[in-house]
């Protein structure tokens, strides 16, 4: 290889290491670099296109060299295979090299573009930038006396794009998006039915015929149509989403169990569109009707276990029952935040499920935090926590947090107790919602018992434990105590209502 230009040695040095198609690596290696000059043909020499030099630009300033444009030559064979071959993969790791030396401002405008001369094999121009480069190209071109379209290759956004789009298809194993008749067997469009919706999404439950039932959260992405008069959710925060919601299921306690997590493209399925019309014929749908998505439309599918009824519809069969559903919810809050620097930040009401369990495996859920054990009474019902969409983590040393600085309405509802606690978070947090804030989860446990002792009835037997009337007072002595802690563990381990109804075991 002959490098006329030192400052492009690393650029090409590097080209090996990165994940490229073999043949694409060969082609690149066999690069000489030349002085561009040699290409501008006097009309007494213009070069034929049966010769076996075709060019690609690059110049000089995307890469660091002073001295005007610096040319990759490539053989006609080496065209071939590098445009073949040039898939936006391989396209945003070279992009990438060329950015480390380069000059990212200039590079913005021009992006690279493939022409085609009417030969057998197109001639990729990666003029980034530069008038000049990029009419030396097509001068060259137009010299050959060839009829040429141009044809967009992607630009630096669709590189940034294709990057992202990877990122989310690897969390849900994916190589490739999934068609809906790839996703959806007979089995689960006989059985379907819309039980819920969201700003963002649609859910749906279908029981298999071994009578397992899954609940299906279906969540349109990176889309230019708005959702319910809101933007569709990107694929960067798809990811985060994504990576909460398994990284959570798989800590376990009572955080919802993922099956797995699909992503999908086409239009919205015909079978989804008649439940959507079966649940709006029956109750009142707040979203718009999700039938004007394109074919190449994106979806990220969430397939969770039934978690069962949201706590805003759900009906106490005792005062045991409403006190172990607060119980579970805070030690479960308490456990993340000690594995993962956890923070819910939207734990409304609809976002805590619960289902009774007539023979529950076990008479006691069982909590690890801080190096101890302890235990509390099942109440023979089980609180699923769901919807991470806003919540903040810790993943190994990644922190994974929704920017609800950019969503200034969501600080902006009245009406109800959730819109008060989103802006008693924005006052805690400072409107930085990367950091750990823990008190975010004392709010929302205030909340859920304020929502408890206000809205709920408890018709159970004379005699249990503990009385109606106690529960009640023990939620307001709760409620008014919630001021003095900053984070869920410090409540469960302190605050007398789950140091009284929470057993501590010796540690083995």
């Amino acid at each position: 290889m002959r490098l006329k230009s030192p400052e492009l040695k690393t650029n090409i040095s590097h080209i090996s290491s990165l994940d490229l198609e073999e043949d694409l690596v060969s082609s690149i290696q066999n690069i000489s670099l030349n002085d561009p000059r040699d290409h501008i043909e006097s009309s007494d020499h213009q070069k034929s296109p049966s010769e076996s030099d075709m060019h690609c630009h690059v110049p000089s300033n995307s890469v660091g060299s002073s001295q005007g444009m610096n040319s990759i030559e490539l053989s006609h064979h080496s065209v071939s295979l590098f445009s073949s071959s040039f898939s936006r993969n391989n396209a945003s790791q070279l992009d990438s090299i060329l950015e480390e030396e380069g000059s990212e401002p200039e590079c913005a405008e021009s992006p690279p573009s493939i022409y085609h001369t009417g030969e057998e094999h197109p001639v990729v121009v990666l003029h980034r930038i530069t008038p000049d480069g990029s009419e030396l190209s097509k001068s060259y071109l137009q010299s050959l006396g060839q009829e040429f379209k141009q044809f967009q290759s992607p630009s630096l956004t669709d590189l940034s794009y294709k990057r992202r789009e990877r990122s989310v298809l690897r969390e849900c194993l994916q190589r490739t998006f999934i068609s809906w008749g790839d996703y959806m067997d007979d089995e689960k469009m006989t059985s379907l039915v819309k039980i819920g919706e969201g700003v963002y999404g649609e859910v749906f439950k279908y029981e298999a015929e071994d009578g397992d039932v899954s609940i299906i959260k279906v969540v349109p992405m990176e889309g230019d149509c708005r959702v319910n008069d809101e933007p569709q959710k990107r694929f960067h925060e798809m990811k985060k989403e994504i990576l909460v919601t398994k990284t959570l299921s798989e800590l376990g306690y009572n955080f919802v169990t993922t099956k797995r997590v699909v992503c999908t493209q086409g239009k919205y399925p015909e079978i989804l569109l008649n439940k959507w019309d079966d649940y709006a014929t029956h109750k009142v749908s707040e979203n718009d009707r999700p039938d004007y998505f394109s074919t190449d439309q994106h979806y990220t599918v969430f397939e969770f276990s039934d978690g069962g009824e949201p706590l805003e519809s759900y009906k106490f069969g005792s005062a045991a029952e409403g006190l172990s559903c607060l119980l579970q919810t805070g030690w479960t809050l308490a456990v993340a935040e000690d594995a993962h620097q956890f923070e819910h930040r939207d734990l409304h009401w609809s976002n805590i499920l619960i289902s009774s369990q007539d023979n529950p495996p076990s008479q006691e859920y069982q909590f690890r935090s801080c190096g101890s054990k302890y235990s509390i009474s099942t109440a023979s019902i089980k609180v699923n926590i769901i919807d991470f969409t806003l919540s903040r983590m810790l993943k190994g040393e990644d922190v994974i947090f929704c920017d609800l600085s950019e969503d200034e309405t969501l600080f902006q509802g009245y009406g109800d107790y959730q819109f008060d606690v989103y802006r008693q978070m924005k006052a805690a947090t400072g409107n930085n919602w990367r950091m750990f804030h823990s008190v975010t989860n004392v709010y929302w446990m205030k909340y859920l018992a304020d929502k408890i002792l206000k809205t709920k009835t408890f018709p159970g037997k004379r005699g249990s434990k503990p009385s109606v009337t106690t529960f009640k007072k023990d939620l307001m002595n709760f409620c008014d105590r919630c001021s003095d802690y900053y984070s869920a563990i410090q409540m469960v381990l302190t605050d007398p209502l789950f140091t009284e109804y929470s057993t501590q075991h010796q540690s083995p």
